[in-house]
């Protein structure tokens, strides 16, 4: 996999478009390539404003598929303003992109929605390394690392055609851009949704809301994830091993052949999953907050 930045400090829309850059983006695509399509903060809201970013962004979208590639609308990227604890001010461009993915049905990667969820979930003190202490608008470099983090999340929760075709781009990402391993990618996604993981796992240990059975048998219980959820676990299920009132609900980051698996695991009880809970053979139980832990097993 090739991926190659053609982003352009201070370009609008209608600037980029217009200028070399596009053309010389233009005259490489080839059949299969993906163009990500992401710019700044477009603030003006006045209709005449908000018809040329329009139209910018449809005309992006019509010449990339002519080249026969594959578009992908980004929002922009949060900035460093907060108030009560909350990030504020989304960028008024948002309703315009939404508006043309949903006519052109063009996937779409919300990556303001997942760093708003991650950045607020870990506090205004800790986000602030991820932004320059003069320019609420610009990253650091470890900012730059945790936003292209964020863009593939936000693929992976919209389930992307791209992630589809290319199971190993979070994995290419980080060897990529930078000198991480697998275990990068899978901190930062206990990082990003821990909080959305607990939620579900109350619910499913608490017995409810109602989610589907898949199975049921001797290995324990697959249940199906809510379509809003599905992003939490590979395939959109987890597996949960019941022992009297305890219960152990895996939510898997990896399936291989032969049973090897790999997951985050929540504990009712708080308890170290058993050497037995899913019928696997462990190699790693780590535990990663109360009632959590991650667990890696291969048969």
């Amino acid at each position: 996999m090739r991926i190659s930045n053609r982003a352009l400090h201070g370009a609008s829309a209608e600037t980029f478009l217009a200028g070399d850059a596009w053309k010389s983006i233009l005259a490489e695509l080839q059949e299969g390539d993906f163009v990500f399509i992401q710019f700044g903060r477009h603030e003006d809201s006045s209709a005449i404003g908000a018809a040329n970013f329009e139209q910018s962004l449809l005309k992006f979208v019509e010449q990339t598929r002519a080249a026969k590639a594959t578009p992908i609308l980004l929002t922009p990227t949060v900035t460093n303003v907060w108030k009560d604890g909350k990030l504020i001010g989304r960028s008024n461009s948002e309703k315009v992109i939404l508006s043309v993915a949903s006519s052109q049905k063009v996937d779409l990667a919300d990556v303001a929605s997942v760093e708003e969820e991650a950045l607020e979930d870990m506090g205004q003190s800790q986000a602030a390394s991820y932004f320059s202490p003069t320019d609420p608008y610009r990253s650091t470099a470890a900012g730059a690392d945790f936003f292209a983090g964020c863009v593939i999340e936000a693929l992976r929760r919209t389930g992307s055609h791209l992630m589809e075709q290319n199971p190993l781009m979070v994995d290419a990402y980080f060897k990529t851009m930078t000198p991480l391993t697998t275990e990068a990618v899978t901190e930062f996604d206990w990082q990003v949704n821990q909080k959305r993981l607990t939620e579900v796992a109350h619910q499913i240990a608490g017995g409810g809301p109602d989610y589907p059975v898949l199975q049921n048998g001797g290995r324990g219980t697959v249940i199906g994830l809510p379509a809003g959820s599905k992003y939490l676990s590979e395939d959109g299920s987890v597996f949960v091993w019941r022992d009297g009132k305890d219960s152990w609900t895996l939510f898997f980051t990896f399936k291989g052949v032969l049973d090897s698996f790999a997951g985050f695991v929540y504990a009712s009880n708080g308890k170290i999953p058993p050497a037995d809970a899913f019928l696997g053979e462990p190699i790693q139980i780590i535990k990663l907050a109360p009632n959590w832990y991650w667990y890696s097993s291969k048969n």
